[in-house]
């Protein structure tokens, strides 16, 4: 009994791979059709409350003042860095903001990191809360606090 094989010529599979290998990013690049926001502002520790005015480029969405809350708690030596973000959709689609601050020192390298995710629903304002908690000697290093925002549609 003889078998039967079936041979694809070596032009066609090397079609289908490359195919495949363009068609992955261009597929990826379809899900995510969001803007990424990346923006930075400095955090004195020592000041219970303040407020950050975040330098981005004009987009469909604005931002209020970032309220900066540090809250002593002298019991455990920690000190929680509270992070109020004010968003609003000005777009006639939902969108899901994705935030993620991160607190680093002099030389930017990181301390904390904390992320959430708040849905943008259009034409509507939309706050986001962020919580680190550090001990005194990490919460002494920190100058800076980098925000990256990336968002989706629903």
């Amino acid at each position: 009994m003889r078998r039967r094989s079936c041979r694809v010529p070596r032009a066609v599979l090397i079609a289908v791979i490359l195919a495949g290998s363009i068609a992955t990013p261009l597929l990826a690049k379809a899900v995510w059709q969001g803007l990424k926001i990346e923006t930075e502002f400095p955090i004195d520790v020592k000041q219970a409350k303040a407020e950050a005015v975040l330098d981005v480029e004009p987009s469909a969405f604005t931002f209020d003042p970032v309220v900066v809350t540090i809250e002593d708690k002298p019991k455990s030596a920690t000190k929680t860095v509270a992070l109020k973000i004010g968003l609003r959709n000005n777009s006639d689609r939902d969108y899901y903001a994705y935030l993620t601050a991160t607190l680093v020192d002099a030389d930017g390298k990181p301390i904390a990191s904390e992320s959430e995710k708040e849905k943008a629903d259009d034409d509507d304002h939309a706050t986001v809360h962020l919580k680190l908690k550090l001990k005194y000697a990490e919460a002494e290093r920190v100058k800076n606090c980098k925000l990256s925002i990336a968002f989706e549609k629903e």
